[in-house]
């Protein structure tokens, strides 16, 4: 039997990440038939590590579950932007451009923000594309003429910061040609917690782990540019609420400091290699390109990445072999310690975040990490946010706590802001995780 609402509504999420950027809807009429867009647009037909193509592929596509958050000057968006597009002519990263913080940013994300146009004017492009192509597929006959729609954002953002958001929203809808509706804005850790938590309480209905009124839980949304931090803890079992607890944190610690901290690995390497400086830096990123693209895809390296990995191997484009820079039949050689060094002031932060949040509820005991994001598959932040908590500081040893990440974390959010659109258009029934209170706090660093 399905829910009694108030109006049959269609409820579309859209987490646009730094990176990455998922969109999914469903209807309130039918609350459990959520459709994630998987399909994308590219000009690469190459097959990627971790892909999965169903049988029947259609040239032209690629199968996944985001679309990366790029454009170029070209006029192309996500997976249309290939790898070998010219580095002058990507622009990236444009999400953090809309943070009060943006000065704290990188050289090189500076680099890619300031590509173009404004941020607002990017982002504004980038959801006119993604949402005029989620319209080719939606099956407007089966859904209902009402729309509402979900946008996440980092925990901290500012109002300013979300009032920029909401309008390259709108302005985004109109240009598309979507249906107009409300436009709600949902913190992106909020998002997850309301997945994750109901995801637990799903799975520990039938067993003896069952969640219990006072059940502290850390969500952790380590994703592209950001991660986000927040502490929940139950308050009632039936229906299932949950109380923010803390201060809500942050920081620029996101996958893509990766990305770039290997870009510059690689070229400091080959600075030895005759004549490597004098090229220009569209050359340089096309000698470098498939390294990357092994590296960056994130069923490739930085998925599977510790540190006892041993030596990782990338390919690269045109370099001859080269005995000082490592490089031997267009390849070379990475060991493990080196890309223990790339990944260690990123995971350094994350896990100083961890702790803060953890002195900041002293009193309430954690009953599990819940990590969520595109990052949460590394094996590796996941070893050390373990280590952190089982020896603090005080290098006290203490009990280790479940370090729990749901299906397919990279899309938590995206189906966290999906159920809490249902639970906004419903009559009450829709709602599986009440979120009872909140915390403002200062934007991401505590500056």
């Amino acid at each position: 039997m399905a829910p009694t609402t108030i109006n049959p509504t269609t409820i579309v999420a859209v987490d646009m990440g730094t990176t990455f950027t998922s969109i999914a809807w469903a209807s309130s009429s039918k609350p459990d038939e959520v459709t994630i867009l998987r399909e994308w647009p590219t000009a690469d037909l190459s097959n990627k590590p971790g892909e999965k193509h169903p049988e029947g592929k259609v040239d032209g596509i690629r199968y996944y579950q985001r679309v990366p958050t790029k454009l170029s000057k070209t006029g192309k968006w996500g997976f249309d932007v290939s790898d070998d597009t010219p580095a002058d002519q990507v622009m990236e990263w444009f999400k953090l451009g809309l943070y009060p913080w943006a000065r704290r940013l990188t050289p090189r994300q500076l680099e890619f923000i300031n590509a173009g146009p404004s941020p607002e004017s990017l982002v504004t492009k980038f959801l006119t594309s993604l949402l005029g192509y989620a319209k080719t597929k939606m099956n407007f006959k089966s859904l209902p003429t009402d729309f509402e729609y979900v946008a996440t954002v980092p925990a901290n953002w500012t109002n300013d910061s979300k009032e920029k958001t909401r309008t390259a929203f709108h302005t985004a809808l109109r240009a598309a040609g979507m249906p107009s509706g409300t436009i709600h804005l949902l913190s992106e850790p909020e998002a997850a917690a309301i997945y994750a938590i109901n995801e637990k309480a799903e799975r520990t209905a039938d067993t003896d782990t069952k969640l219990e009124v006072g059940d502290t839980f850390v969500i952790i949304d380590a994703g592209g540019g950001t991660v986000d931090l927040v502490i929940y803890t139950i308050t009632n079992l039936k229906p299932l609420k949950v109380k923010e607890v803390g201060l809500r944190d942050g920081d620029l610690a996101g996958s893509a400091q990766l990305n770039m901290r290997f870009r510059e690995y690689l070229h400091n390497r080959f600075w030895c290699v005759p004549g490597y400086a004098l090229l220009s830096r569209n050359m340089r990123e096309r000698h470098i390109s498939p390294a990357m693209a092994k590296f960056e895809f994130e069923a490739s390296t930085k998925r599977c990445f510790t540190k006892s990995s041993g030596t990782h191997e990338f390919p690269l484009n045109l370099i001859l072999n080269n005995e000082q820079a490592g490089v031997y039949n267009d390849k070379i050689k990475v060991s493990s310690d080196h890309l223990e060094d790339i990944f260690r002031p990123t995971v350094g932060i994350i896990v100083k975040k961890v702790n803060e949040q953890q002195d900041a509820c002293p009193t309430k005991p954690i009953k599990a990490f819940i990590l969520v994001g595109g990052f949460a598959g590394s094996p590796y932040l996941r070893g050390e946010i373990k280590q952190a908590y089982i020896w603090r500081k005080d290098s006290q040893m203490r009990a280790e706590v479940p370090l729990i990440t749901p299906p397919e974390p990279d899309l938590a959010v995206t189906r966290g802001a999906i159920m809490k659109g249902l639970s906004l258009v419903g009559d009450g029934s829709l709602t599986k995780v009440h979120v009872v209170s909140r915390k403002d706090a200062p934007p991401h660093g505590r500056e």
